[in-house]
């Protein structure tokens, strides 16, 4: 696999619902090798190379674990409930990192966001 590939599809954003920039960057990187390709109404990308040969089928998901900001308080803080599989457990004291280049750590502390 291209290492180049792999940092950019790692950078792409992609939370839950929201997946366009992370399946744009797959999209770029298959072109060369399909012959077309389509995004159905759930958003999947969906790739065919024409040939005679045997037919396979290549599934994984693109979508990342996200947050949605519900109510920030007047000293600043961000309340937060997560977008997708989050283990509440596995999340507390994580780095944070938002598109417009922000980054924060999240404390666990009734799902409060600190350090934007």
């Amino acid at each position: 696999m291209n290492l180049d590939f792999l940092k950019k599809l790692c950078a792409a954003h992609g939370v839950a619902g929201f997946e366009d920039e992370a399946r744009d960057v797959i999209l770029e990187y298959i072109k060369p090798y399909i012959d077309d390709h389509r995004v159905d109404a759930m958003g999947n990308l969906i790739a065919h190379k024409k040939g005679p040969g045997p037919k396979m089928m290549l599934a994984g998901h693109v979508d990342q674990i996200g947050f949605m900001v519900t109510f920030i308080s007047k000293e600043g803080f961000l309340h937060i409930s997560p977008i997708g599989g989050l283990s509440p457990i596995l999340s507390w004291v994580r780095a944070l990192f938002f598109p417009m280049g922000r980054s924060a750590w999240l404390i666990r502390s009734g799902w409060i966001i600190s350090g934007i």
